[in-house]
Order: C-alpha cells, then structure tokens, then sequence
C-alpha cells in the first residue's frame, strides 16, 4: 500500500472517531415532601436552565417520573449539557433542580425533597453523587 494513501486512511479514521455521538440519556426523577412521594404533579425536563425553552413531559407517579432523551458526547472535546427539572404548581413552573456539565453523563438521578423552609435535590450522574446538594433559591 502506498504511504500517502496510508496516512490518508489513518487521518480519516481518526478524525471520524473524533466526531461528536449522539447517545441516549436517561433521567430519573424522585419528589418527595417530608419523606412522602408527591404523588400527583406534572414534571417538565427542559433542555436550558431556568425552566425555559423545550422540554419533554411527565406527570409523577408515586413521586418518580423517567425521561430518556438523546444527548451529544464530544468526540474530542466536551460538550457541555444544560437541563432544569420544573414541578408544576397551579399554573406556574417551580424550579427544583438546573445543571450546566459535560460530558453528559448515560444515567442522571435527581431525588428533590420539597419541605416547608427549602428545596433540595440529590444528584446523581452514571451513579457518582455529586459533592454538595444542589438548592435553587429562585422565588417561583
């Protein structure tokens, strides 16, 4: 095989194991107030912070509610991932939870307790619990 031929194949090769991969990501969802499931409410994954723009649906069952959706993995660099979780109360979005990382992880699990003096949630990303809580302080 000729040389420049070669270093052609092998250039290609490796910039196409450099391409960005769409992967499938499931988030798992948990509420609870004081321990309890909430059992009933409607819960928006939104692919942007602060509960805006697109997002997909879900309405709790037993205080769990499971999306699965299709996220970029950066081939050579990171891509970063951004996504809120909302609770719907009445008529508006009570933010619970928001993220802004990379790589995206395959698995994300958030368990949000809501009590009467704070928000919090537990996340966890491929199993790994990140260091602190996160709180949101945003007036809803």
């Amino acid at each position: 095989m000729n040389v420049s031929v070669l270093s052609a194949v092998m250039l290609v090769a490796a910039a196409l194991s450099g391409c960005d991969k769409r992967q499938e990501q499931t988030v798992s969802v948990t509420i609870t107030r004081s321990g309890s499931p909430v059992v009933n409410g409607d819960v928006r994954l939104y692919t942007a912070q602060s509960c805006k723009g697109s997002f997909l649906a879900y309405t709790l069952r037993e205080g769990k509610s499971s999306f699965l959706r299709k996220v970029e993995m950066g081939g050579v660099g990171v891509i970063t991932d951004e996504l809120s979780v909302c609770l719907g109360v009445g008529e508006a979005w009570m933010p619970l939870f928001s993220s802004l990382h990379g790589p995206a992880p395959g698995r994300i699990d958030i368990a949000c307790d809501l009590d009467k003096t704070e928000r919090q949630c537990i996340t966890r990303f491929d199993g790994r619990t990140l260091d602190e809580p996160s709180e949101n302080d945003d007036d809803a």
